[in-house]
């Protein structure tokens, strides 16, 4: 496990030194802890949405919602924590809780907003020539992008655009 859970407290306490979680190894702890002593007392912990079948060896991806005001605690320490998954409080609250201690922590939740999955399991194969093809396509259509396009604001190619535009006037001033 990579967390410690808290029945009284309504806590999901990250485990010292861990800075990568998965909702679904948080959820999937959380079901085995359940099962051991008296667990099943306290109130739910999670619900979660998806993982039903779609056509094409494929599952719909999972959402997972804390409920009844269970909440995560990060470690005691200044880290970043990286939380994979869509994670969301019933009631719309966070699902993080402070630190006890003075500590900074910087939270990245990395989520999908097309909330699908591929069963790797499957007999369908991706050729390293597919792979190819893809990588070629992507890198056409962003590396061949005429500079001067607009740009979507608050956008990655903004970002990289301002720099190099930063950059290229401090060059010029060095000159």
């Amino acid at each position: 496990m990579a967390v410690t859970f808290d029945g009284n407290n309504k806590l999901i306490i990250v485990d010292n030194g861990v800075t990568d979680l998965t909702m679904q190894g948080v959820y999937s702890d959380w079901k085995e802890w359940l099962l051991l002593s008296d667990n099943a007392k306290y109130d739910q912990a999670f619900s979660v949405l998806g993982g039903d079948p779609l056509p094409g060896s494929r599952y719909l991806g999972s959402t997972f919602f804390l409920e009844n005001e269970w909440r995560i605690r990060p470690y005691e320490g200044d880290h970043t924590l990286t939380v994979d998954g869509n994670l969301y409080d019933r009631l719309g609250a966070s699902p993080y809780v402070s630190t006890l201690g003075a500590y900074n922590v910087f939270i990245i939740s990395t989520v999908s907003d097309l909330v699908q999955t591929i069963d790797t399991s499957s007999n369908v194969a991706i050729t390293n020539t597919d792979v190819q093809n893809i990588a070629a396509n992507a890198a056409t259509l962003v590396w061949d992008k005429d500079k001067g396009e607009v740009v979507t604001a608050n956008s990655m190619g903004e970002h990289v655009k301002e720099k190099i535009l930063t950059q290229n006037k401090f060059l010029a001033l060095k000159d």
